[in-house]
């Protein structure tokens, strides 16, 4: 499921799996530490990125900016815009 960013402070502790795709900072070392063990960070915007370096050795964390666009732009691009348009009330009127 996906997480507004008010939310995410909160809820980040219950996922075991976290994908970003914003290139700004929105996790920061703090919410790293409340993870729970083999929590797997998946950072796929481009610079800055959005999950700091972690030093947790039972968190993994994985850096691959920009790698949807670099490898299918089309599908990254359709595949984006579909699950924003999904979410109710994402563009206000």
């Amino acid at each position: 499921r996906t997480q507004t960013i008010d939310a995410l402070r909160e809820t980040v502790r219950g996922f075991d799996v976290i994908v970003n795709t914003v290139p700004a900072p929105l996790i920061d070392r703090e919410m790293i530490g409340t993870m729970g063990s083999g929590t797997f960070l998946l950072d796929l915007a481009s610079a800055p990125g959005g999950i700091p370096a972690c030093t947790r050795t039972d968190v993994t964390r994985i850096d691959a900016p920009g790698l949807p666009g670099r490898f299918c732009p089309a599908s990254a691009g359709a595949a984006y815009a579909a699950a924003i348009l999904e979410q109710e009330g994402a563009f206000p009127a």
